[in-house]
């Protein structure tokens, strides 16, 4: 049903699958990730929500920090709360590319351009041909007047993954 145009029946099916699981079941983590796959990012925050307040000590946890932290992201909702979760799976797993990524859609989220530049290029240096990354700093760029950097990078985006800039826009965030 993931595969279908229509996922409605897909999401249909995850929430019974959640509604059936215990509140603190380590399945919410591959509930969650089936909810992103449909584009519900609401219901995959519910998730992690529930499994990260019951698996305070697990080896995942910072993996599943900075997944929340991506969601609110993208969902350009409580973009403090993601900067929080991206500050805490980095305090995990310091310079973790993935999770500096998410930091910088937070930050540009929130205003912060420079800081969201910074942690675009700290994850660029570690990954330079990532997509959403050099989209992200591409935006920051943009929103902070170096018109012609930004350019540079969200063409070197869409280059990469020609589909990015249609669900950036679809996400809101549009150069």
């Amino acid at each position: 049903r993931l595969k279908a145009p229509d996922k409605g029946p897909a999401i249909e099916d995850l929430d019974a699958a959640a509604k059936a699981l215990p509140q603190g079941s380590g399945e919410r983590l591959a509930i969650a990730d089936l909810y992103h796959r449909a584009g519900a990012l609401s219901p995959e925050i519910g998730q992690l929500d529930l499994w990260i307040a019951s698996h305070r000590g697990d080896a995942k946890l910072a993996q599943a920090l900075n997944r929340r932290c991506w969601a609110r992201g993208l969902l350009g909702r409580e973009a403090a709360l993601a900067l929080a979760d991206c500050d805490a799976a980095l305090k995990l797993w310091p310079k973790q590319a993935s999770f500096l990524d998410s930091r910088g859609l937070a930050r540009l989220r929130l205003g912060d351009y420079a800081q969201a530049i910074s942690d675009y290029d700290a994850a660029l240096k570690q990954r330079p041909k990532t997509p959403w990354s050099l989209y992200g700093r591409g935006l920051a760029e943009l929103r902070s007047g170096q018109i012609a950097k930004g350019k540079i990078d969200i063409a070197a985006a869409a280059a990469l993954d020609p589909s990015l800039p249609g669900a950036a826009v679809a996400h809101g965030l549009a150069p």
